[in-house]
């Protein structure tokens, strides 16, 4: 048997490790062989040792991932310089992953890192690793017994620190050799420094530079002005210049170019002065105005010549690109790559032999196409001491109109239909405008060539309707048919449109002409066929309608009468002995009752007969089938029909027996409609006759309906027979109708045939 104490070092053992489950059942386990009150205590210190050692379990990992993902080289080394520790980073600089426990200097070959961990000194040493060539700077931070050390690669720093000498002394010699006055002045305005030149410029006005001096109480009032500008502006830290005419103080021409730069210290944004450069421009400012006077002379050339501009050295490598030539490639830099790069493959040859005949014969014009798909017109020139000057204008979409322009040429010389191109306004009043092109489907189509037309009017090639749709502004269509030169007719269709400039200004005229000539004769042909079935299948109607109106009016006619004459007998009868007081009054009640009913039942069905065939209508004519139809409305209805005719005994003759059945049927089926739907209290009928058409109008004041919203109840047999109705007699109708406002159906019907028009006539 063990104590507490010794149950929780075991558990304590097992948490040092890790190994949480474990421990956590041996807690478990040792706790049932003690009291509880031991028990308890050994469980609550068991959870604290856990949280202590699980806490620091994952600090140590977190820190460990920490120090793996550093950006930079990083090493743990003893107090002796020995590597303890180095994240993935240290293997670039160590070229090793075996370097635990080497040190430094073994496997950086410099000495001066095992000294600085030995002397434990917080600093940095920077070194040169040559089989990397790059510096390092090594920072290092003592901690405990050992010190952190940090990599960081100062290659770029270091370089530009000797490129910083180099150039320092480079611009000294420059400053004294160059043709520019140079003075550095502080945030006071006192010259500390100033070159050869700025103290001769000094003794043009007259005045012995000295050091400390203030230029300020020195140069005349008009340099003074515009030093005091851009002093201010410089010394907060803003870039400035200006041009000086001086010559009105000096008495002889004198132009001075002032630049004014802030000087910022190192590493900071403090100004802590101000350099001036004073450059004398008085021979490139009188080159410039003498440039100025004969700029106006050359401006036409110069706004001519090509955009984009570049110069080539031997190698075909770009020494200089204008921004119209970037532009033109679609790249913001150019200097020092080869041109080849910018051009696809197929495009390098031909650029290379033209390359070779520009150097021949120091001037070659070519066309490229670049990888930035744009077309060039390109000149290459040679000029001995320069090298290839590249002269190119973009002609993409001069080469793209051109493609456009050959391949519409191509679709209109192979379209199956006439195009014709006229001028955009009228050439005459009534001719319609002038015929510029038309394509070789023109005279398959008019048998007319192209040179029989061009530079005719529209109207006298074709006719006046022709010209009048020409003239229109907004184009249009037209069916019409004319007669070839070999007499033969033909029917086309037309498709006129205006082609506007960019100010909306009609310049030319384009039409599509179609021959529709074997279309049209199958569609009446078909057509033909049609009204050829719907006319056997309505004259089968009427004739089925004629045999059941004869057969109710012979048949069921005849019996309702015979039926009515027996029971008028009967009922003479049962009267007589009623009258004899027989008892038989009841009798004879119900038997007139029946005879009402027989009666009624007779009415109805010379009715039905009349409706199926109106032996009225081919007995009496139209008119006065109307009026019986009239009769009959006003008799069952509360509606008033008011009815008006003309030309019935003049013309009635020319109407035909089918004719005159059609109409009767389209008649009586817009009546059933206004009737059955229209709720109306007057219907107007009015029939006119003439030698050559026949119209019937048809007006109710009903409730109207929308022709666009009729519901789907009422899109029955009613408007369906109309229609079949007036197809099949080649006429034409016309509803009005709006929700309130009542109903108007009209009708009109040719009698004799109407001939196509030729040719407009």
């Amino acid at each position: 048997m063990f104590t507490s104490m010794e149950a929780l070092s075991r558990v304590e053992s097992l948490l040092s490790e890790g190994r949480w489950n474990e421990a956590q059942a041996k807690i478990v386990e040792y706790a049932a062989l003690f009291p509880i009150e031991e028990a308890g205590l050994l469980i609550r210190l068991a959870q604290r040792l856990e949280n202590r050692y699980r806490n620091d379990f994952f600090s140590r990992n977190a820190l460990e991932g920490l120090f793996n993902d550093l950006v930079d080289p990083c090493v743990i080394a003893d107090e002796e310089g020995r590597v303890v520790m180095a994240n993935p980073k240290a293997v670039v600089i160590f070229r090793t992953k075996d370097f635990f426990f080497k040190p430094l200097s073994e496997l950086l070959s410099v000495p001066r890192l095992d000294e600085r961990i030995k002397q434990r000194k917080k600093g940095f040493v920077e070194f040169y690793l040559p089989f990397v060539k790059r510096y390092y700077e090594a920072d290092f931070y003592p901690f405990g017994a050992g010190t952190v050390l940090f990599f960081r690669d100062v290659t770029l720093q270091k370089n530009s620190e000797r490129a910083l000498i180099v150039n320092d002394r480079n611009l000294k010699a420059i400053l004294n050799s160059g043709g520019q006055a140079y003075f550095l002045l502080d945030v006071d305005g006192v010259v500390q420094t100033a070159n050869k030149n700025a103290t001769l410029l000094m003794n043009r006005f007259g005045v012995s530079l000295s050091r400390k001096a203030r230029l300020s109480g020195v140069f005349p009032k008009t340099f003074f002005e515009a030093f005091e500008h851009g002093f201010e502006r410089a010394k907060n830290g803003k870039h400035f210049n200006v041009e000086l005419d001086l010559s009105g103080e000096t008495g002889r021409p004198l132009f001075l170019h002032l630049d004014f730069n802030p000087v910022v210290e190192t590493g900071k944004r403090i100004v802590a002065g101000v350099c001036l450069c004073v450059n004398d421009v008085t021979e490139a400012k009188q080159a410039q105005i003498e440039l100025q006077k004969s700029e106006t002379r050359f401006r036409s050339v110069v706004q001519n010549a090509l955009d984009g501009i570049a110069i080539f050295d031997d190698e075909r490598r770009i020494k200089y690109a204008g921004p119209s030539f970037l532009r033109l490639l679609g790249i913001e830099r150019a200097m020092g790559f080869r041109f080849s790069g910018f051009l696809p493959e197929a495009e390098k040859d031909k650029f290379e032999a033209a390359w070779n005949a520009a150097m021949n014969q120091g001037y070659f014009r070519l066309e490229l196409f670049t990888r930035a798909g744009r077309y060039l017109d390109v000149i290459l020139s040679h000029l001995p001491l320069e090298g290839m000057v590249f002269n190119a204008r973009d002609v993409t979409e001069k080469k793209q109109a051109e493609e456009r322009l050959l391949l519409l040429r191509e679709a209109v010389r192979h379209a199956s239909d006439a195009i014709v191109i006229t001028e955009g306004n009228a050439a005459s009043p009534s001719g319609g405008p002038k015929i510029l092109f038309v394509n070789p489907s023109f005279e398959t189509i008019n048998g007319r060539t192209s040179a029989e037309v061009i530079g005719k009017a529209i109207g006298e090639v074709f006719d006046e309707k022709l010209a009048k749709l020409f003239d229109s502004d907004s184009g249009g269509r037209l069916n019409a048919a004319y007669v070839r030169p070999d007499s033969t007719t033909y029917e086309v269709e037309w498709a006129v449109a205006p082609l506007s400039d960019e100010h909306g200004n009609v310049v030319r005229k384009i039409a599509v002409q179609r021959d529709a000539t074997e279309r049209n004769a199958l569609q009446r042909q078909t057509l033909e066929k049609e009204r050829a079935v719907l006319q056997a299948l309505i004259n089968g109607q009427e004739l089925e309608r004629k045999r059941i109106s004869e057969d109710l009016h012979d048949g069921l006619g005849s019996v309702l009468s015979v039926l009515k004459m027996s029971f008028s007998v009967l009922k003479s009868q049962i009267e007589e002995n009623s009258q004899a007081g027989d008892g038989t009054q009841l009798i004879g009640e119900t038997l007139r009752r029946i005879e009402a009913q027989l009666d009624a039942a007779a009415e109805e069905a010379r009715n039905i007969s009349s409706n199926l065939s109106p032996g009225i209508l081919n007995d009496f004519g139209l008119v006065k089938a109307v009026e019986a139809l009239k009769q009959r409305i006003e008799t069952s209805t509360k509606i008033r029909v008011e009815f008006k005719h003309s030309g019935w005994d003049e013309y009635g003759r020319l109407l035909g027996s089918e004719n005159l059945i059609g109409v009767y049927r389209v008649l009586q089926e817009i009546l059933n409609n206004a009737v059955k739907h229209s709720f109306a209290s007057r219907i107007l009928i009015e029939l006119t006759l003439t030698a050559r058409r026949l119209s019937l109008i048809v007006a109710d004041d009903g409730v109207g309906f929308d022709k666009n919203r009729v519901p789907k109840d009422r899109k029955g047999m009613g408007l369906s027979n109309i229609h079949t109705r007036i197809l099949l007699l080649k006429g034409k109708s016309k509803i009005v109708s709006k929700p309130g406002r009542g109903t108007m159906v009209s009708f009109s019907l040719p009698l004799s045939a109407n001939k196509p028009l030729v040719n407009g006539k």
